[in-house]
């Protein structure tokens, strides 16, 4: 008991907060500097693809006898990317580039409860 190990999930929620915000602050610097919010969209989601796509492969290589995606499984995670995460972004970053960071940062927050209230009204 004691020390820093106390401190752990606050020190790493502090961290994950102030990464969040300087991702805020340099992502809207090359917004106002005339970087589409679409274009920057797809840059964001090739890259994250490209860095992943290594751990991917080599998890098959690894284990060459686990079981396939399949067509009907990769198709509902495309159209569950397309929607979700894309449209997500898109917006996202739309708003950012017309308001401020500090609105974009709040708005994020907001993304539970509007979450739930669509549940709700669609359950």
């Amino acid at each position: 008991m004691g020390g820093m190990e106390d401190y752990k999930a606050v020190v790493a929620m502090i961290g994950m907060q102030s990464i969040y915000a300087g991702l805020a602050l340099f992502t809207r610097v090359a917004l106002v500097q005339g970087t589409s919010p679409r274009v920057f969209v797809v840059y964001r989601q090739a890259i994250g693809s490209l860095l992943l796509a290594p751990f991917a492969c080599f998890a098959k290589w690894r284990n060459p006898y686990r079981a396939s995606l399949g067509l009907k499984g990769f198709c509902l995670i495309f159209l569950s990317s397309l929607i979700g995460v894309t449209a997500n972004q898109n917006a996202y970053f739309e708003g950012l580039y017309l308001a401020s960071s500090t609105i974009a940062s709040a708005m994020a927050n907001l993304v539970p409860a509007i979450t739930f209230v669509l549940a709700t009204v669609v359950g």
